[in-house]
């Protein structure tokens, strides 16, 4: 790649974007898009990309996934993207798992004692 103008993101239209990004820098990377990615003509229309999801969904764990987000902050910031409805619903499930953990583990706030 000499010159290219092109950014995208692992979005709901990343397969769009994909194909958006091939015309632009020209056919070799098309094809080498379409080898990797195994794009098809359906792939340019706007549709949600479920597959994608589910394999980032199981290869990353909560914790992976701050790191990640952690490291890429800066394009985040920069390119003013919205972080992935996936990333966002994994933390939120984790916070609302790690909130009814800490209520089942708490001890309670008094105890009453018998007079036997």
């Amino acid at each position: 790649l000499n010159e290219c103008d092109f950014v995208g993101f692992m979005g709901k239209d990343f397969n769009a974007d994909l194909v958006t990004m091939g015309k632009r820098c020209g056919a070799e990377m098309m094809r080498a898009l379409n080898f990797t990615f195994h794009l098809g003509p359906r792939s340019a229309r706007k549709r949600t990309e479920t597959s994608a999801v589910n394999k980032v969904e199981e290869f990353y764990t909560p914790a992976i996934l701050r790191k990640v987000l952690q490291y890429t902050a800066i394009d985040y910031m920069t390119l003013n993207l919205s972080i992935p409805e996936w990333a966002e619903r994994m933390l939120q499930d984790e916070e609302e798992e790690n909130k009814n953990l800490s209520r089942k583990n708490k001890p309670p706030l008094f105890t009453v004692a018998s007079n036997r």
